[in-house]
C-alpha cells in the first residue's frame, strides 16, 4: 500500500540532531485519497442512476402498454394512421426471414457458419454449462448494477 509521509514545517524546524522531530508526521494513505478524490464527484450520481433506471423502466412499460392499445384500436377501426395534436401513428407490417438453419446450411456450405448465431438461453438448455463453456468464446464487459440500499430499522 502506498503512504506518504508528510511532515509539518514547525516539527521539521524542531528536529533534533539525532533525527526525531519534536511533533509526529502525518501518514496519508495515498490509494484511498486518490480513490475518494475519484468517487466523489460521481457518489451522488449513483442514486440519481438508480432513479433514472427507474423511470426508463417505467416508460418502456407504459410505451408498451400504450403501444399495444393503440395498434389494437387501429387495427380494429380498419385504419393505418392516426393523427394525435402533434403526431402520428403509423400502423404498418414488417416481414421478418427465420431462416432454418439446416437448409441454410446445407445451401451456403462452411461460409455460412459466419452467419450463424446461437441463443445461448437455448444452448444452456440442450447441453451442461460446462460443455457449453468448453465451446465458447468467453468475453467479459463491465456491468454497472445498481440496486437500493437496504436501511436497518427504516420503515
Amino acid at each position: 500500500m502506498a503512504r506518504l509521509i508528510v511532515g509539518h514545517p514547525v516539527a521539521e524546524a524542531k528536529t533534533s540532531h539525532r533525527g526525531r522531530p519534536g511533533t509526529p508526521a502525518t501518514v496519508v494513505d495515498l490509494l484511498e485519497t486518490t480513490r475518494e478524490r475519484l468517487l466523489a464527484p460521481v457518489r451522488g450520481d449513483v442514486d440519481h442512476l438508480a432513479e433514472l433506471r427507474g423511470l426508463i423502466r417505467r416508460a418502456t412499460e407504459a410505451e408498451r402498454a400504450m403501444t399495444t392499445a393503440i395498434s389494437s384500436a387501429m387495427d380494429a377501426a380498419g385504419v393505418s394512421r392516426l393523427e394525435g395534436a402533434g403526431a402520428v401513428a403509423l400502423l404498418e407490417r414488417r416481414t421478418t426471414l427465420h431462416p432454418d438453419p439446416e437448409l441454410f446450411l446445407e445451401a451456403a456450405g462452411t461460409a455460412g457458419y459466419a452467419a450463424v448465431t446461437v441463443s445461448v438461453t437455448t444452448a444452456r438448455r440442450l447441453m451442461a454449462a460446462d460443455d457449453l463453456a468448453a465451446i465458447s468464446e468467453v468475453t467479459t464487459n463491465p456491468v454497472l448494477r445498481v440496486a437500493p440500499l437496504e436501511r436497518g430499522g427504516a420503515a
